[in-house]
């Protein structure tokens, strides 16, 4: 997938316009960095940067995983890093997340970490949001 960040986020690191991005394309020491900061085991990645259920919510269905919070930061933090840009965390968490855009690679799966529903953070230009606006204009 393909995520963009705003224009004054892309000026202020200094990236291209469309930067390559996959929860599962991280390094050792940047996996090692978020199970400590986060308490995690790095044998249980990506789950606990997707999120978990909640006791409440087993056996439903339709349960969404709780999202972590620092999972907006740590997407703009993995991103950068991923396309060579050294950021520290606190510099990721001076990111604008809900103002980046996401193209999905045609002919795969979206990663669900990123599903277009109200509490995403970064959402794809083609997010239900976005449909129901247009089909509310048609």
């Amino acid at each position: 997938m393909k995520i963009r960040l705003c224009d004054k986020d892309r000026e202020r690191f200094g990236c291209e316009e469309w930067l390559e991005y996959s929860p599962l394309a991280i390094s050792i020491n940047d996996l090692d960095e978020l199970a400590g900061r986060f308490e995690f085991d790095v044998e249980d990645w990506p789950e606990p940067f997707y999120g978990q259920l909640t006791l409440d919510q087993a056996g439903q269905e339709d349960a969404k995983p709780k999202r972590p919070p620092w999972q907006g930061r740590a997407t703009i933090w993995m991103l950068l890093r991923q396309n060579g840009i050294q950021v520290s965390w606190e510099d990721a968490g001076e990111a604008h997340p809900m103002l980046a855009s996401v193209e999905v690679n045609p002919g795969k799966a979206p990663d669900p970490s990123l599903a277009s529903d109200a509490s995403t953070t970064l959402r794809s230009r083609t997010s239900s949001r976005a449909t129901r606006k247009k089909s509310s204009t048609a």
